[in-house]
């Protein structure tokens, strides 16, 4: 496969990965729906962070699944 379709390919799977946390999280019993989507948007606005403190050492398709795709997807 092309990189380009791989850079694609990690991105959409990333994504996918991330909003269904993000479904998860707005569902867990007990807990307002609010409160879920809250703590979905502060731990991926705080993974993209972590993810680009050490990009340098992370494979760039594993950076693309995490920042763009999974960090995307649940924010």
């Amino acid at each position: 496969m092309q990189t380009r379709g791989k850079q694609l390919l990690s991105v959409g799977a990333g994504g996918a990965t991330g909003a269904l946390v993000r479904e998860l999280l707005g569902h867990v019993d007990g807990m307002p729906p609010e409160i879920g989507i809250l703590f979905a948007n502060m731990l991926g606005c705080g993974l993209i962070g972590l993810v680009l403190h050490i990009e340098h050492r992370l494979h760039p398709h594993v950076r693309e699944f995490n920042a763009a795709g999974f960090c995307g997807g649940l924010t």
